[in-house]
């Protein structure tokens, strides 16, 4: 039987067209968290410094670090193929599609709200919007006030 806590109803939500199962007891005693839907497989480590998807398309696991920025809680977001979650100012995502991943960290004291849907994960910080999409490798960024696009930020501020 999957209990499902509150912090993962929304994730699960989302992806219930996909089959989504979920250890969401995990989230309570920080134990590993995984995520399985009809084209990815997610794992969290238990200790929480990597990240692992597995895309059923490409037949292959995909890896990122996860980067010490905060002991705050993990919760990943997965809608289809894409996965998204945020760590402290830092957002990752994932495409099953690409099977890559990426992250980006904004400066200290923001708080990242990602949006997830079945084909990119996108979040707006002031006048600067980031996309990452199904078919991408990296994160991307325009800055709406005058459509030039900026570099994105990987690693937390010196």
């Amino acid at each position: 039987m999957i209990v499902f806590t509150t912090s993962v109803v929304a994730a699960v939500l989302a992806s219930l067209d996909s089959g989504a199962i979920a250890n969401a007891e995990s989230l309570e005693d920080h134990g590993p968290i995984t995520i399985i839907t009809d084209r990815v497989m997610v794992a969290i480590s238990q200790d929480r410094k990597v990240a692992s998807a597995y895309s059923f398309e490409r037949g292959a696991w995909s890896q990122i670090d996860i980067l010490p920025l905060s002991d705050a809680q993990i919760e990943p977001m997965v809608v289809k193929g894409m996965v998204a979650f945020t760590h402290g100012t830092a957002v990752y995502a994932y495409s099953s599609r690409t099977g890559q991943w990426d992250r980006l960290v904004l400066p200290r004291g923001r708080k990242p709200a990602p949006m997830l849907t079945s084909h990119l994960v996108r979040l707006q910080d002031g006048d600067v919007m980031y996309v990452f999409g199904e078919n991408a490798h990296v994160w991307t960024a325009i800055d709406l006030r005058n459509g030039r696009m900026p570099e994105v930020p990987r690693k937390p501020e010196e």
